[in-house]
């Protein structure tokens, strides 16, 4: 079997670097966005029982946020932007703002799940083999 064939839709792609720093950016913004909603979704009960939600979405978006800028670059740094957004995001929410602050920490163990759940969906895309 010859491996030097392309596949379709697997050709390198050269784009302009304003182009790939304009993708990063919004996925870097996308990564807040998400990482807003997922500590406004973390003390959700339902019938006193906790529910994950929070940290599914964290575990999923994170996951698609850097699958998409792996596409943008392969250089995992690069890749990595969203999720290190995601970080920032993160613990700025912990520690700076009160609202988010106070919901993290009264829920320490839910904030810290969330922090595993965004960090493992974030970090499988860039683990993976291409």
């Amino acid at each position: 079997m010859n491996t030097n064939t392309k596949q379709p839709g697997h050709e390198a792609r050269n784009y302009p670097r304003s182009e790939i720093r304009a993708a990063l950016v919004w996925l870097s913004v996308f990564a807040l966005m998400s990482v807003l909603v997922e500590v406004s979704y973390l003390p959700l009960e339902i019938r006193g029982f906790p529910v994950p939600l929070a940290h599914l979405l964290a575990f999923g978006f994170t996951m698609v946020l850097t699958k998409t800028a792996r596409l943008w670059s392969p250089a995992l740094l690069i890749a990595a932007t969203p999720l290190l957004a995601w970080l920032a995001g993160f613990f700025l929410f912990f520690y700076a703002v009160d609202v988010t602050s106070m919901i993290m920490q009264s829920e320490p163990a839910r904030a810290w799940a969330l922090l595993i759940a965004g960090l493992t969906g974030g970090g499988w895309p860039l683990a993976a083999k291409k």
